[in-house]
């Protein structure tokens, strides 16, 4: 069987496994995407995205720890597959554009090899966030994984710069989450620290006892 036709018998296989799944209430992210249509959502979320978030030094580990961002997972869900592979196929169209990446100098084989890779993201990456994948791409325009992927060519070059993003993102998050875990640490502190009884009132409340044992 096809590259093709296997990636898209999976993904048929993963979208028929979730549609089967009990059917809960649309989580809030979920229904905030339920309010874009399939075109609203390629004109939002749109290269400038991910341009942004680099000029402002945002990390994978930020938004990968965020509840309220949507993952590609959620888009599958409540847009389609269709709406999450063809996202990742403008995605992929516009570092070719930029010299970044080139799959193949005849137009029909590249529409199917932008397809195959944009499917393979969908089936590796459900659970990342779709600005975490924004980010993703906006640091590939900028040369950010060109040395881990010296001697890589087509497609291979955008599996590999995922890898090297994939890695960073795992080590970004634990520095994240040990951040978030010292931050909660020491509100506890404080909070404790507030409730605790000063000394001089302990003194006081000491003082007072030993009267009353005395009498």
């Amino acid at each position: 069987m096809a590259t093709r036709e296997m990636n898209e018998c999976k993904l048929r296989e993963q979208t028929s496994l979730m549609r089967s799944m009990p059917q809960r209430e649309l989580t809030a992210v979920q229904q905030a995407l339920a309010k874009f249509t399939p075109k609203s959502f390629l004109t939002v979320y749109n290269a400038a995205v991910g341009a942004r978030m680099v000029a402002r030094g945002v990390t994978s580990g930020q938004l990968a720890t965020r509840d309220d961002l949507a993952t590609l997972g959620d888009v599958v869900q409540v847009l389609g597959v269709a709406t999450a592979t063809e996202w990742l196929v403008l995605q992929i169209f516009r570092l070719e554009e930029a010299g970044a990446v080139t799959l193949n100098t005849d137009s029909a084989d590249a529409n199917r090899l932008r397809r195959e890779t944009a499917q393979m993201i969908v089936m590796r990456c459900l659970g990342y966030k779709v600005a975490e994948l924004s980010l993703f791409f906006a640091r590939f325009l900028a040369s950010e994984y060109d040395d881990a992927t010296d001697g890589s060519w087509g497609a291979t070059k955008v599996y590999v710069a995922l890898r090297a993003y994939d890695n960073a993102r795992q080590a970004d998050i634990r520095r994240v989450e040990r951040s978030m875990e010292t931050k909660s640490y020491l509100a506890q502190l404080d909070e404790m620290r507030a409730r605790a009884c000063p000394y001089s009132e302990f003194q006081k409340k000491r003082g007072g006892q030993d009267e009353a044992v005395a009498t």
